[in-house]
């Protein structure tokens, strides 16, 4: 089990800002597992007064955490001698780092940089720390925090902190970080089943401009939520904001590490061929120049008639007493790792006893991508073994340093080839 697996404060839950946490829209010091992205959509509010936040995060590191927000906030009014909207689109970036984690007796503990390279509407700080209970069931977050983190209690101050927005954003604002009134949040998060979960939580922002500018009545700094895992891949929740509004969020994650599908439904591979150690030793085939065209020849068309049956084409091929390397086209399978397993297996039924060393080059659309090389024994003596030990033993780099000396495949002779698909554009910075 891997560490992200055992950890009770790793969560694929969002909050209403779309990072990782059980809280509402407080931070916690909790992790997304290691690798996964997720993409949130939250809203609160009506009319307007509706404000919409769009969120990419992706867990780039076991503790580091890298968000991007699009968001649409209605009911502001526009700075004199800016220009005026309805609705402001303001993009922001989020850091956090988990510098401690969780122990037997002392919490999980973060520090985050929300807006960090923004406008400044959304700007703040924090230091938080998250401790669970009840096997994981129940979790207890305290914090400081500056910015709009600190703008509704404050304890004090630690310096003076810039009110103006900035412009357009984009410049990280570092003379800001941790400066000005500090507040305490928190929060409590319970998951009674594997589906369903509840949070309350104790915010320290004011929401001031909100409260200014009247899209927003602060009537309380408690918030309530209740989320639903509907699948692992999909989350919905629903809040209780401020005495005042009610919201709501959607969040999809996926992660490479996890793939939704781990298989396909083809018919499992070609088994392995097992050489005797009298056959593996016998060069004689590679000495004779008319025996080595002609077993080349033979080897060729076994191989491309075994690959055919795959849903893969023989591109080019070259062969030496111990060497062998063919460059293949993959059309039937997403995960790269089946086109040079079938490949390597196939290979074992085709080729010479005295081959060792088999060499898979992915082409893509024409060019020499990934080559893995495998050792023939390891595929005899490793056919049954977990993937992993396979994995260890293979060796991957550019197919590029193999493209010499190779006999094509008649199908791969050069003629006239096209190809229409869609595609998709993505947006994310202006309306």
């Amino acid at each position: 089990m891997s560490t992200a697996q055992a950890d009770p404060l790793t969560t694929k839950q969002t909050n209403i800002y779309g990072v990782p946490g059980r809280l509402i829209d407080m931070p916690t010091a909790e992790v997304a597992p290691d690798a996964q992205l997720s993409a949130t959509v939250s809203t609160y509010g009506s009319g307007n007064n509706q404000t919409t936040r769009t969120t990419l995060s992706f867990q780039m590191l076991p503790r580091l955490n890298a968000s991007f927000r699009y968001s649409a906030i209605g009911g502001l009014v526009p700075t004199p001698g800016r220009p005026t909207f309805t609705t402001l689109y303001d993009r922001s970036f989020d850091l956090s780092y988990r510098f401690l984690n969780e122990g037997k007796y002392h919490p999980a503990m973060s520090i985050g940089l929300r807006d960090f390279a923004g406008t400044n509407i959304y700007s703040g700080e924090y230091i938080v720390a998250t401790k669970s209970f009840a096997q994981g069931k129940l979790a207890l977050t305290a914090g400081l925090g500056w910015g709009r983190l600190g703008s509704y209690g404050s304890l004090g101050s630690t310096g003076t902190r810039k009110a103006q927005t900035l412009g357009q954003g984009g410049i990280p604002s570092y003379d800001r970080w941790f400066r000005g009134d500090v507040a305490a949040f928190g929060g409590l998060s319970y998951q009674p089943t594997e589906k369903l979960g509840f949070s309350v939580e104790y915010s320290s922002d004011a929401y001031d401009r909100e409260v200014r500018d009247g899209a927003l009545d602060h009537k309380s700094p408690w918030n309530f939520g209740v989320s639903y895992k509907a699948s692992e891949a999909l989350r919905f929740a629903a809040y209780s904001l401020y005495g005042d509004e009610i919201g709501a969020s959607v969040t999809l994650t996926l992660n490479p590490r996890n793939p939704a599908v781990k298989g396909g439904l083809e018919p499992a591979p070609l088994p392995v061929a097992v050489r005797s150690a009298q056959s593996a030793a016998d060069l004689g085939w590679s000495t004779d120049p008319a025996r080595r065209a002609s077993t080349t020849a033979q080897s060729q068309e076994t191989l491309s008639a075994l690959l055919e049956k795959e849903g893969i084409s023989l591109h080019a091929m070259s062969m030496s007493g111990r060497e062998a390397h063919v460059q293949i086209r993959n059309h039937r399978y997403d995960m790269r790792a089946q086109a040079f397993g079938r490949t390597a297996r196939a290979m074992t039924r085709s080729l010479p006893a005295s081959v060792e060393t088999l060499t898979v080059t992915l082409m893509t659309q024409g060019v020499p991508s990934t080559a893995a090389t495998f050792r023939r024994s390891d595929l005899e003596r490793l056919e049954n073994a977990p993937a992993q030990a396979m994995r260890e033993a293979t060796t991957l780099s550019d197919g590029r340093r193999f493209d010499t000396g190779l006999s094509y495949h008649e199908e791969a002779l050069p003629r006239f080839e096209y190809s229409v698909s869609p595609f998709l554009r993505l947006s994310v910075f202006d309306p």
